[in-house]
């Protein structure tokens, strides 16, 4: 891979991105052999809303999550149908779900009293119907998740101990709402195995109890995703075979209690995109000060934001950095930083890195996810980073550079 990304800097220039798509296509095609078919998987559109990274993955995914109209909007231009479609978040307002009514949306993920009331008031000002699943706050954490999400005061779902209200409000309005299931994303960046079988656990347990309780029978349920990739040296990664076959186990024994057939939904965005990721960006300049060594490069968090360690709970640690211009060099220890005029635009403090020089390309791993899509592109006016898709070998330009002038 070396190789592949010193050409891709030298045809396409730098700061860029390149995605491995042939490495995405064999995850997937690895997953697809480990879980049943009962399973589906979903893309987290979050993670890297790319157009045609979108859709290239339409063959292999089963759908897609998304989260704003801008990404519902996205998905169809990738050619995915609204039934395709399972649309969370808790602030969707109402011209986002008449987008939803309208392309008959898959689901609608309801998660507070207000937010099922703008869907009840887009249904009957459009006459449409809508698909809704009922996403949970469970009353029990995962701890192992690196972001929790459930078992704590949250915006995201109902509160488990009040699904019951939320169920009889769509009870009373069963003429334009279609009741589906559930959905539970109770966390995510989970690399413990104990931690991903106990949340499909919970997710089980919580589901047969509020269906116990209110004579429900869901036709789908959606796990949430949570699978956690390996960003640093010090991560051990999780057993994909092993937890492929505690949730085939759990999701047989649960069917073979039901009367109709259930859809399981894994939403995964990260664990798909995030290690087949690449983010290039060329030594500027090499600074020495005070007995500390800087290397300063033409890119920078305006374009990677999670590596340099200000989003989210990936913190105070270094990405993995290759200098593929020397990737046998002599290790020199070093700090990464970008071309920002402010002391966050840091990449990674005193790492080992094979010894970089002013021109050489260095590339910072696990960057297909939550890389370019959550990083601030307008801040400083640098111009945005190409991106690159290597896809049956080829590498192929998928979105082009831009200036900051032609964001106007």
């Amino acid at each position: 891979m070396t190789a592949d990304l010193l050409q891709a800097a030298r045809r396409f220039g730098t700061p860029l991105y390149v995605y491995d798509f042939d490495a995405i296509a064999s995850r997937l095609a690895a997953m697809r052999s480990l879980f049943d078919a009962g399973v589906k998987l979903y893309y987290a559109v979050k993670a890297n809303p790319n157009l045609q990274l979108l859709a290239n993955l339409k063959p292999l995914v089963d759908g897609l999550d998304v989260s704003s109209g801008g990404e519902f909007r996205q998905a169809l231009l990738a050619d995915y149908r609204g039934g395709d479609l399972s649309f969370a978040g808790p602030g969707k307002t109402s011209r986002e779900i008449e987008l939803a009514l309208r392309h008959e949306c898959g689901s609608l993920s309801i998660e507070s009293e207000d937010d099922l009331t703008r869907v009840i008031g887009a249904c009957r000002k459009t006459g449409l119907r809508a698909n809704i699943s009922l996403r949970i706050n469970p009353l029990t954490a995962v701890k192992s998740f690196a972001v929790k999400m459930g078992g704590l005061p949250t915006p995201f779902g109902v509160d488990e101990e009040q699904a019951a209200g939320i169920i009889a409000a769509v009870g009373r309005n069963e003429d334009v709402l279609n009741f589906c299931g559930f959905h539970i994303y109770a966390g995510t960046q989970c690399l413990s195995l104990d931690g991903l079988t106990q949340n499909i656990n919970n997710v089980l347990q919580v589901v047969e109890k509020i269906c116990r309780e209110n004579d429900l029978a869901p036709v789908r349920i959606n796990f949430g995703g949570g699978l956690g990739v390996p960003y640093f040296s010090s991560d051990k990664d999780f057993d994909l075979a092993g937890f492929a076959e505690f949730v085939n186990r759990a999701v047989a024994h649960y069917v073979d209690q039901q009367a109709q057939p259930i859809d399981f939904i894994l939403e995964l965005g990260r664990y798909i995109v995030g290690p087949f990721g690449y983010y290039l960006s060329r030594v500027q300049a090499i600074k020495e000060t005070r007995g500390r060594k800087f290397v300063i490069l033409d890119g920078g968090m305006h374009h990677n934001l999670p590596a340099s360690g200000n989003f989210g709970q990936i913190i105070s640690k270094n990405y993995a950095i290759q200098n593929v211009s020397k990737p046998a060099a002599a290790k020199d220890r070093v700090d990464i930083v970008g071309c920002l005029c402010t002391t966050l635009d840091r990449l990674a403090n005193r790492i080992e890195i094979e010894s970089p020089a002013v021109g050489d390309v260095l590339a910072v791993k696990n960057s297909g996810a939550y890389g370019l899509t959550a990083s601030p592109v307008y801040f400083l006016g640098h111009e945005t980073p190409a991106e690159v898709m290597i896809k049956d070998g080829r590498a192929e330009l998928i979105r082009e550079r831009k200036d900051i002038t032609q964001f106007n």
